[in-house]
C-alpha cells in the first residue's frame, strides 16, 4: 500500500500520476474534507485518469497526521510532501512515530520539503519571497540535520534528490527491518494487568512490537486454567504463551518464576493499565 499525505493539491496529483503503473492499493490522508473532495472531482473530470485500473484501489481518508493514530494497515511506502515543516518540532516527531507506527520494516518513506540551508545565505529575492509567505516554524525545519533525526527513528540508506537551486528535497528513506517481540498480558478487565496469580487470569492479552514504542494486539487468548488447581500449573499456561519471550503480570509464585525464567521468558512485574505497563516494561528491558 502507497500513502500519501499532502498539503498541495498539485503535488498530490503528481504523486498519482506518477505511480500509474503500480497496482497497489493507494490511500491518500488529509485533514481537510474538502480537499478530498476536490482530488476525487478531479479524478473524475480526468479523462486519461479514468482509464487506468488501478484507481479503484485509491482510498481517502480524513485523519489528522499531528496526533497519534493508528490505521491497523502497515504501509510499503509513505509520501509526505509540504507538510511537516508547517508544525512546530514536537509534533514533527508526533508525525514521525505515527510514521513509523505504520511503515512496514523495510518500507520506505519519502519527504518531498525545503532542505537544509542557511536564510542568511539566500539570494536577497529568494530570502525576501521565503521570509514573506513562509510561515515561522519553516525557519525552524531547515535548520534541523533530518537525516541525522530520521537515523532516531532506525531508517537508513537516504537517498537525496534537489530541486529550485537545492532548496527543494526529496529524502528518501528506508526503515531498518527489526526482530518483533511477543509479550503476554494477563488480563480480566482488558483494561489492568491481572493482579493476582498469573495462572488465576481469564485472558491472556499478547502483543507485538519491533522498536519499543508502538505496540500492538494481535490476539486475545483464553486462559482454560483459570479456576483450576493442579501441579505445575505454571507450565500449562506457559504453554499457552510459548510463543512470547517477555511476561508482564501482576504476581507469579516463586517456583513459577524458576521454573519460566528456565525456559527462557523475561517477567516483568507491573500494576495498572496495560499500555503504561507496556511502555515501562520495554524501558527496564532497555536499560
Amino acid at each position: 500500500m502507497f500513502l500519501i499525505a499532502a498539503s498541495v493539491l498539485g503535488i498530490a496529483s503528481i504523486g498519482f500520476w506518477k505511480i500509474k503503473e503500480i497496482r497497489t492499493s493507494i490511500l491518500k490522508i488529509d485533514k481537510w474534507s474538502h480537499f478530498i473532495h476536490r482530488i476525487k472531482w478531479d479524478i473524475r473530470k480526468n479523462e486519461k485518469l479514468k482509464h487506468y485500473i488501478f484507481l479503484k484501489n485509491i482510498h481517502f481518508i480524513r485523519q489528522r497526521i499531528d496526533q497519534p493514530f493508528d490505521l491497523s494497515d502497515r504501509i510499503d511506502k509513505i509520501w509526505i510532501s509540504f507538510v511537516i515543516h508547517g508544525f512546530p518540532n514536537k509534533v514533527r516527531h508526533t508525525i514521525l512515530e505515527n510514521v513509523f507506527r505504520h511503515l512496514k520494516s523495510g518500507g520506505y518513506f519519502f519527504i518531498l520539503d525545503f532542505s537544509e540551508f542557511k536564510l542568511d545565505e539566500m539570494p536577497a529575492l529568494y530570502r525576501f519571497i521565503f521570509q514573506s509567505i513562509e510561515c515561522k516554524y519553516a525557519f525552524d525545519f531547515i535548520r534541523r540535520h533530518w537525516k541525522q533525526i530520521l537515523s532516531d527513528y532506525h531508517f537508513t540508506k537516504f537517498k537525496e534528490t534537489f530541486f529550485f537551486r537545492h532548496y527543494v528535497r526529496l529524502l528518501e528513506a528506508k526503515k531498518n527491518k527489526m526482530k518483533t517481540i511477543k509479550i503476554a498480558v494477563p488480563t480480566n478487565d482488558e483494561r489492568t494487568v491481572f493482579p493476582k496469580m498469573l495462572g488465576m487470569a481469564e485472558k491472556l492479552f499478547i502483543y507485538e512490537t519491533a522498536d519499543g514504542k508502538a505496540f500492538k494486539l494481535i490476539e486475545k487468548r483464553t486462559n482454560p486454567y483459570a479456576r483450576t488447581q493442579q501441579h505445575l500449573k505454571t507450565l500449562d499456561v506457559y504453554d499457552l504463551i510459548s510463543d512470547c519471550s517477555v511476561i508482564i503480570s501482576g504476581h507469579i509464585g516463586k517456583k513459577g518464576i524458576t521454573r519460566l525464567q528456565e525456559r527462557g521468558m523475561a517477567l516483568f512485574f507491573a500494576k495498572g493499565n496495560i499500555q503504561d505497563a507496556l511502555t515501562d516494561t520495554i524501558k527496564k528491558k532497555q536499560t
